[in-house]
């Protein structure tokens, strides 16, 4: 393996380890009390730390190879936007369906459950708000890993075809929810959504943005 395969390879790994060390980090913020401020500060100084850290270095060395990653989506725009946040949105319809759960998008039931739970109403949209954020940066790594792992992949001439970077996202991130969520079903749905976000990255376009969109279609709308 010459020294560029291995440098992304590494870096692929490198951004699946703040998600890697959540596991371990979660459970320690659980044990502050009350419950709402172990969240808040678990989302405001290891997510938006970590993850941003992450993405950050990322960008910087990607600028020092000849494949910098770039968010700039190219022609067709309106219809690249459309197909991805479709195909997020069908994805998710057909796991609530196949799992009777209800259709309303989770931008609203998690707002109307942050503002009905929390002691006060400005806790409860703050509480929201910072949850929202969470997925700003959480699509955002997601994203990263796609586009890295992808690249890593072709260096070593495997089709270009295939989704390889949702398919590492998928055994890291996607598979990380049966431990994060304490269900198998769900990590399976997640693996499936990464190997999704995977094949949206490599056909349309190959940018990270048609990959975001789509996590962030299937996850909110």
């Amino acid at each position: 393996m010459n020294k560029e395969k291995r440098n992304w390879c590494l870096m692929a790994i490198f951004l699946y380890l703040p998600f890697f060390i959540e596991f371990f980090a979660y459970p320690l913020f659980q044990k502050i009390q009350p419950e709402w401020l172990g969240i808040a500060l678990f989302m405001i100084i290891y997510t938006y730390l970590f993850y941003g850290a992450a993405i950050v270095v990322y960008h910087k060395w990607s600028k020092r190879t000849d494949e910098p990653v770039t968010w700039k989506l190219k022609h067709p725009k309106a219809k690249t936007v459309i197909i991805a946040l479709l195909v997020g949105i069908v994805f998710r319809r057909l796991e609530f369906f196949m799992f009777g759960e209800s259709q309303t998008p989770m931008l609203i039931t998690e707002f109307i459950g942050y503002t009905k739970n929390a002691p006060v109403l400005w806790m409860g949209i703050i509480g929201y708000l910072l949850q929202e954020i969470y997925y700003i940066f959480e699509f955002t790594l997601a994203a990263c890993i796609v586009d890295c792992a992808q690249k890593a992949f072709e260096k070593f001439g495997w089709s270009r075809r295939i989704p390889w970077g949702g398919l590492f996202l998928g055994l890291t991130w996607g598979l990380g929810h049966i431990i994060t969520k304490n269900d198998v079903a769900t990590g399976v749905w997640c693996l499936l959504l990464s190997l999704v976000i995977g094949s949206v990255y490599t056909y349309l376009k190959r940018t990270p943005t048609t990959a975001w969109l789509t996590i962030a279609a299937a996850y909110l709308l």
